[in-house]
């Protein structure tokens, strides 16, 4: 995951995009927040340390001031 982050953060570094930060969420531990601490600026911890059942889901931007998007990583559709 590190190596990810560290390609992440070079490429937005090196197309100008330094102000984006970083924030990591989505079934991470303890020990990955520790490991990850100085290349990420932000953590998402919740599921990790809740009492109730985890419900992991996640989102894509379809839409910006009427502008269709498609997430590279979703497909045509």
């Amino acid at each position: 995951m590190r190596s990810i982050i560290e390609e992440v953060r070079w490429e937005l570094d090196s197309h100008g995009y330094y102000f984006v930060k970083i924030f990591l969420s989505g079934g991470i531990t303890r020990e990955e927040v520790f490991e990850n601490r100085d290349i990420v600026d932000a953590f998402g911890i919740g599921g990790t340390i809740a009492n109730a059942p985890v419900i992991d889901f996640a989102m894509d931007i379809v839409e910006i001031e009427g502008q269709q998007r498609q997430n590279e990583a979703s497909g045509a559709g």
